[in-house]
């Protein structure tokens, strides 16, 4: 992950599943408003193990992720020496393995659970959960030590990943909210957003805030004094705020395209049917009390029409 493809390909990935998570969340909710359940994932059309097509993403990732970091970019394709001792340079590549098997381990428990629907129903939001508050954890006390430009960055990146836990965890207790679903999927795309630009930032030479350079050997970005580099700091926490509102702005575009696309015009006319007639009985009910101050006192009502306006108001107008 230490790399610039680490980095860019893991926003990608986090970016396109909070966009697939939305769009679907919105869906859900559209078509079936009083009758919305959280889900963890969401099936494709295709039938077969195609329907898991976005599990069967998240699976392949983090299986590429972890042979790239335990595997493929260690100098003797491992992270031990010939003593079976973890190397110094390793714990990072460690650590970033770590975080990829948690999410791998979300996908098989969405497999898992979707074939033997016995388990707990919200078994996969709970390990998602505690694969984001595993992530969470590992960049707050990364071994690399960030303590730089790239450590302000990670500092970001931890708020999208710990309001994705809490929500993860607040939806088994209130599977019915779509608003926790809502803003877990806004929480996925701003997390894509900050890898995104990490990346860019930190290893594209051009992008590296002024007056600053990045190390080659120690993968760090420093700055000629500490004036730029709060300057530096201050530059990627606007970033942060763009990127958190261009994921607002996004979410309420698709969601007037989710509304128009998803919504069943059966509902729009239920909901309106329902309104009027609410409104309706409001009013009746108000003509009734005022009909009541009107006539003056009356007989008390029986315990049958002890609720009943609309008796009452028939008994005294009968005086």
């Amino acid at each position: 992950m230490g790399t610039f493809e680490g980095h860019l390909l893991p926003g990608a990935s986090f970016l396109l599943f909070g966009s697939w998570q939305l769009l679907n969340v919105l869906k859900a909710f559209f078509k079936h408003p009083g009758s919305f359940q959280s889900r963890a994932w969401f099936p494709t059309r295709f039938s077969g193990i195609g329907c898991y097509a976005e599990l069967i993403f998240i699976a392949l990732g983090a299986t590429a992720s972890i042979l790239m970091e335990l595997v493929v970019t260690q100098p003797h394709f491992s992270p031990l020496d010939e003593h079976h001792i973890i190397l110094l340079d390793a714990f990072n590549n460690l650590e970033h393995a770590a975080i990829s098997l948690f999410f791998l381990l979300y996908a098989l428990t969405c497999i898992l659970c979707h074939l033997l629907p016995t388990l707990p129903p919200y078994l996969p939001h709970l390990v998602g959960a505690c694969a984001l508050a595993q992530e969470f954890l590992l960049f707050h006390f990364h071994s690399a030590d960030h303590m730089g430009l790239e450590g302000h960055y990670h500092m970001l990146l931890r708020i999208p990943i710990g309001i994705g836990a809490i929500c993860a965890l607040l939806e088994i207790a209130h599977p019915t909210s779509f608003m926790l679903s809502l803003v877990r999927a806004m929480s996925f795309q701003l997390q894509g957003g900050v890898f995104i630009q990490i990346a860019l930032c930190i290893w594209v030479p051009s992008l590296v805030p002024l007056h600053c350079v990045r190390d080659v050997v120690t993968n760090t970005v420093t700055c000629d004094s500490e004036l730029w580099h709060r300057r530096a700091k201050a530059v990627a926490t606007l970033q942060f705020t763009w990127w958190s509102a261009a994921v607002v702005v996004s979410a309420l575009i698709t969601t007037v395209l989710a509304k128009k696309a998803f919504e069943d015009p059966s509902q729009e006319m239920y909901r309106s049917v329902v309104g009027r007639e609410q409104k309706a009985g409001i009013r009746r009910d108000v003509e009734m009390a005022e009909m009541l101050d009107d006539s003056g006192p009356c007989s008390s009502p029986s315990s049958d029409e002890t609720d009943s306006l609309t008796g009452i108001a028939n008994r005294c107008v009968g005086r």
